[in-house]
């Protein structure tokens, strides 16, 4: 919608605007807040729909790690870290929520883009488009190893944030 919005904002310009046409000019003008709207509703109802969905996923983890916690042997609270479980069932879930809520509810919202931008850029310029398209898989290579290594810092940070948890708790 917002590409279509930037397309009716030339067309208000240059037809409805400088030629003078100004029922042409009600018309894209009147098209454009329909735009408006419809982008926002749709923002309102992508949000909501991922904001509930990472709500019900931390929920349901937190319950199902609450569950096995309470399903292991008295022995287990005896010999292992006492911090260790509950670091676990704040920080894991907290970073599931947060993937969820923000960056996994954009994926569609990004695949609808690129889809549309694909198509408008192999019309505009098929010799750009072809470009783009050999070097897109290049960039997603970069990005994914740049995950794997801010995975890997997060894991090693919280092992850290465990041990201090437990010095904290033998004092």
């Amino acid at each position: 919608l917002e590409l279509s919005l930037e397309l009716l904002l030339r067309q208000l310009v240059d037809r409805g605007i400088l030629q003078g046409d100004f029922p042409f000019f009600l018309k894209i003008l009147g098209l454009q807040i329909a735009c408006y709207g419809a982008s926002i509703a749709l923002s309102v109802v992508h949000v909501r729909a991922y904001v509930q969905l990472s709500a019900d996923v931390s929920e349901d983890l937190r319950l199902r790690l609450f569950d096995k916690g309470l399903g292991l042997p008295l022995s287990y609270y005896s010999t292992a870290n006492s911090a260790a479980l509950p670091s676990r069932i704040t920080n894991e879930v907290g970073n599931v929520s947060a993937v969820l809520g923000q960056t996994f509810g954009s994926i569609g919202v990004a695949l609808l883009q690129s889809a549309a931008a694909a198509v408008i850029l192999f019309y505009l310029n098929w010799k750009l488009a072809l470009l783009v398209t050999i070097l897109l898989p290049i960039n997603a290579w970069f990005a994914r190893r740049a995950g794997e290594l801010t995975s890997e810092l997060e894991r090693g940070y919280y092992s850290l944030y465990e041990d201090v948890l437990r010095f904290l708790q033998e004092r």
